[in-house]
């Protein structure tokens, strides 16, 4: 089991890292793969330094990322809480073009007709 958390903090220790979201995502080989969701101050930062910065780290080689994507802003509640939730919908557009597929168990339909066309998809 990898705590989300754990891995967050450890990107987010990472200079020009300003927030980070860390999600499983399903995958066909791996079953899941951790995946992170970075904000940046501006850096240029790419999928290989934060890899980099992981393997340099006391993090665990299982709990590294295998998918990185640099988005504008991390979801929170009033509180401060990322919401999980929130990071899969808002990015699900990235977690498609990444995977080549689309999350079916996310699709939502109005009407047994739109069930239909959407099953023809």
């Amino acid at each position: 089991n990898i705590q989300p958390a754990e891995v967050e903090n450890t990107i987010n220790g990472m200079e020009g890292v300003v927030d980070c979201a860390v999600i499983a995502v399903p995958d066909p080989l791996w079953s899941n793969v951790v995946t992170a969701f970075i904000v940046t101050d501006g850096r240029n930062l790419d999928a290989a330094a934060v890899d980099a910065h992981c393997r340099a780290s006391d993090l665990e080689d299982y709990k590294r990322p295998r998918k990185v994507f640099f988005v504008p802003e991390i979801p929170r509640n009033p509180s401060g809480k990322i919401v999980r939730s929130e990071v899969r919908k808002r990015f699900a557009d990235l977690l498609a073009a990444a995977t080549g597929h689309r999350d079916e168990s996310r699709v939502e339909v109005s009407s047994p007709a739109a069930a239909v066309a959407e099953a023809a998809r």
